[in-house]
Parts: C-alpha cells; structure tokens; sequence
C-alpha cells in the first residue's frame, strides 16, 4: 500500500502515517503526463514536509545513513497528524480525486468537441468571438452598432425564435456582447448556429 499506520499520538490519540513516496511519483508521473493535473497543483495538497521530502526523493538525494528512503513519516503538529477530514492520509483525497477526474476524461473530451464546433461556426459566419479556456460558453461581439446586447438578442428571438443571452445581464462591462453556452447536445448547438447564421446572412448584410 501507498501509506501506513506506524504508531499514535496524542491525546486523543491520532494515527501517524508513513507514505510511500514512490508511489506519490508514478501516480504524479502518470496524471502530469495525461495534463490532468500539473505537478503544482499535486504537490501543494500537501503540507511542506511533505513536498521538501518528495523532492529530495526526486532528486535522489541521500540521508544521514547514505540511503534515499521510499517512505517519509507524516509529521505530527499541534498534536494532530495531518489527514483529511474523513481522517485519511491526504494522498487518498488526491488520489480519490485524481481517479473521480479520469472518469471524467470522456466528458470533458465532448466539451472540447463542442466548443471546437460552435467557436468554427461563430468564427465561419464572421461573428469577433475568442476561444474560451475552461468556460462552457463564448461571449460574442454584437455584430451591430445599432442594437444594445438587449434588443439584439430580442430581435434574434423575434425573427430566427433563438434565445441567447445578452452580456448587459451580467453586468455593465458585458454590454456590446452576447452568450452562448455549449453546454448542449451537438444536436441543439448545431440548430442553433444554423439559426444564428441565417440571421446574419438575413438582417446583418
């Protein structure tokens, strides 16, 4: 196993762990490789003890005995081993997450799909928009000077029945621009782009 309880401490007592630091290193490589997560954001879960020992680790640096141990004893402080709230080693919370995330891979995989698709089509039919990072929706340009974000959005509905949402509705910095999430069956998006290009093909000439 990844940890171990080699004793207790305190009063009332608390486990203290031993975790094996090898395995900390096959499952940073394997989830950093993958650009689930960067060796950052593993590494501060956890306390500096623990990341200054995972480190030397790495490095291959020795101890006082000439050896580079696998196993590093979680410190305890304030008499309190450091765990997580369902009193675990912290390793099993990111491990617990790590493996909650790859299940997730498959979705996430889609999103990209989908944002790939409605950012070709919104950039095909000449609308100014920016490929999102981690949201599931774009913030597009009014293409009109002659509409607020509001009254676009109205006429949209009124003339091709497509519901977006104007950028006024967040706050008065999004005036000028308009929502569309992509958080949709590709069916839906693909209806709706079509509906949003024959406006502009129709009314925006």
């Amino acid at each position: 196993d990844y940890c171990k309880i080699i004793g207790t401490a305190g009063s009332p007592a608390v486990n203290i762990y031993a975790i094996n630091l090898l395995f900390i290193d096959e499952q940073m490589t394997k989830y950093v490789d993958k650009n689930i997560l960067t060796e950052d954001e593993v590494l501060r879960q956890y306390p500096k003890a623990i990341r200054q020992a995972y480190e030397k680790f790495r490095k291959g640096k020795q101890d006082k005995r000439g050896t580079n141990p696998e196993w590093f004893i979680v410190p305890v402080t304030n008499g309190a081993a450091f765990t997580t709230s369902d009193g675990l080693p912290p390793l099993a919370y990111i491990i617990e997450l790590l493996a909650r995330i790859k299940k997730l891979e498959p979705m996430r995989d889609d999103y990209r799909l989908r944002r790939k698709y409605v950012y070709d089509r919104l950039t095909s039919i000449g609308l100014d928009v920016v490929m999102p990072d981690g949201a599931f929706y774009f913030f597009i340009k009014v293409p009109t000077t002659k509409l607020n974000s509001f009254d676009f959005c109205l006429d949209l509905v009124d003339k091709v029945n497509l519901a977006v949402v104007p950028g006024s509705a967040f706050s008065a910095l999004g005036e000028g621009y308009f929502r569309i999430s992509f958080a949709y069956s590709m069916e839906t998006l693909a209806e709706a782009c079509n509906r949003l290009e024959e406006y502009m093909k129709r009314y925006m000439k």
